[in-house]
């Protein structure tokens, strides 16, 4: 399994959607607010 794929599962398994992950990233670190760009913040 790829990084990428293992950090979605572990948010899953959290319990979180990936907006409310995204949405958090966006409050605390000023990143952007939206799913396809929190998505591509994990390939990096």
């Amino acid at each position: 399994m790829n990084v990428k794929n293992e950090i979605k599962s572990i948010i899953v398994r959290s319990g979180m959607t990936m907006q409310q992950v995204v949405d958090l990233l966006s409050e605390e670190y000023g990143w952007s607010n939206s799913i396809r760009n929190g998505s591509s913040s994990t390939e990096k």
